[in-house]
């Protein structure tokens, strides 16, 4: 006789409800790829995919997380300005704007780096730019209703007062050495494409992602003519200036030594390349020069004797190939090489520039209104050896001088000043953090305010988010040990890599 315990009835599979589920999806997917038309198909893509990186950001400002958000900032950004900006004609809206208020909450919601303490040069800093901002901000009133006043309040916002919360956040929030790695490969990946859209419009001699009001400018004379690219920003001085910024940012993050597989260290020479090239294309003399005074500092900084000797001669190749281009393209090497024109147009301009200032010598013309404060038909307009003024500063320090007066000059030239010192005195502890950090800021600074000496390019707030983000990771960077900030391990060399 059987025992029925040990008697198997065999009994009828029971259909699993989820796998049901997961037939009908799929089914329903494909339906959809074959019967809804294409164009509401990527519609419904974009959608889906747009809702879940609202719903990824949301996470990431609720949960403090402002080091994310700037690594999505950094990768997002140059495309920003032409795909993200609403509406097309004079925007009120930008991703810039809008990741900054992200960011400002997501500080809010941060614990805060105990790592470091906010040294006081760089407070002072703080607070001197605060002055500046609202003596800018007073300069305001000197403006007239219309577009003059609406892109004075742009520059006020974009170029002067977002930057500045930037760099607060980072070096508030952010431990930058858990990002380093992060910040590098992404860096790379931005600067190739830039260097792909500014190859792209040179071969074409267009504008492809034309920002409103950005314009064209060519270079050379005669039938010799090559487009100044701005790539996907509104000028070309800002395309030029970021790829030189980034050039010095690549070489420090590389300096820093963090455990890179090879693929990425083959990455990033082709980043670097790009970053120069992404320099040198929109044929700006002063980011040749910055580029020539920066690689005698960096002979001059490097102790290996073999190595110095090598940057040299590499230095006297690139000297050589620069002088041949007389050769090759004669017509563009006078126009941007050998004219004098230039000079004369630039000393009549500062002449004019003075002239301006002493119209109004407090508070200046108003942020932003040189161009339509200077009246054509007076002596503000006239020439020197024979040539006139540009009728624009080109000029960081006159621009703010005729623009904001004594009381936005001053502070604006303290602040800049209070920011070196807080580097160099950093720099004097012997931290060997702190003296890479303070190198590289060196670089990064001349790259910046050497074009600025002969160009307005400190009221672009593109240009002002990458030089003070930059400058911010630098300072961190210097001012957090490797013990107290646990990122990658990193090792400092002593020879310099440039």
């Amino acid at each position: 006789m059987t025992d029925a315990s040990q008697t198997a009835i065999p009994q009828s599979p029971i259909a699993d409800p989820g796998q049901h589920r997961v037939l009908w999806t799929i089914a329903a997917l494909t339906a959809a790829i074959l019967i809804v038309p294409a164009s509401w198909l990527a519609y419904g893509v974009f959608a889906v995919a747009a809702m879940l990186l609202v719903l990824y950001g949301s996470t990431c400002v609720l949960q403090g997380k402002v080091g994310t958000l700037l690594l999505f900032w950094v990768l997002i950004s140059p495309l920003g300005y032409y795909f993200l900006s609403f509406p097309r004609e004079r925007p009120f809206w930008t991703f810039d704007r809008g990741f900054i208020l992200l960011l400002g909450v997501a500080a809010c919601f941060a614990p805060g780096d105990t790592s470091l303490r906010m040294p006081d040069l760089l407070r002072r800093a703080g607070m001197v730019w605060s002055l500046f901002l609202f003596a800018s901000g007073l300069s305001l009133m000197k403006i007239s209703a219309g577009l003059p006043l609406l892109s004075g309040v742009r520059v006020w916002l974009d170029g002067f007062l977002l930057p500045a919360l930037l760099a607060w956040s980072i070096i508030s929030c952010v431990r930058v050495r858990e990002q380093l790695r992060a910040l590098h490969l992404l860096i790379c990946l931005v600067v190739i494409g830039l260097a792909a859209i500014g190859l792209a419009e040179a071969i074409t001699g267009q504008d492809i992602l034309a920002i409103p009001g950005s314009g064209l400018y060519f270079a050379g004379l005669g039938e010799t003519q090559l487009l100044r690219v701005n790539g996907p920003y509104s000028s070309n001085n800002s395309f030029g200036l970021i790829g030189l910024v980034l050039f010095c940012f690549l070489l420090f993050l590389r300096r820093t030594e963090m455990a890179l597989p090879p693929w990425q260290r083959v990455l990033h020479w082709v980043g670097v390349g790009s970053a120069l090239l992404v320099s040198l294309m929109p044929l700006f003399r002063s980011i040749f020069l910055t580029l020539l005074l920066i690689a005698l500092l960096d002979i001059w900084f490097t102790r290996n004797l073999r190595k110095r000797i090598f940057r040299v001669v590499t230095l006297m190749l690139l000297v050589v190939i620069f002088l041949m281009g007389n050769a090759v393209l004669p017509d563009l090497y006078q126009e941007r090489v050998s004219s004098g024109e230039n000079v004369y147009a630039r000393m009549a301009q500062q002449r004019q520039t003075l002239h301006l200032f002493f119209k109004d010598p407090l508070l200046g013309v108003g942020l932003n209104n040189f161009i339509a404060a200077v009246p054509r038909d007076t002596p503000y307009t006239g020439p020197y050896s024979g040539v006139d003024p540009l009728d624009a500063p080109h000029s960081n320090l006159g621009a703010i001088l005729a623009e904001t007066g004594i009381l936005g000059f001053i502070p604006y030239v303290l602040a800049n000043g209070l920011l070196v010192a807080a580097f160099w005195t950093a720099r004097r502890q012997g931290s060997p953090s702190f003296v890479l950090a303070w190198k590289y800021f060196l670089y990064i600074f001349l790259s910046y305010w050497i074009s600025g000496l002969s160009l307005t390019s400190g009221h672009y707030g593109d240009l002002n988010l990458w030089y003070l983000l930059t400058i911010a990771v630098l300072y961190k960077f210097g001012a957090t040990d490797v013990s107290d900030d646990p990122g990658p391990t990193l090792r400092f060399r002593q020879e310099s890599l440039l």
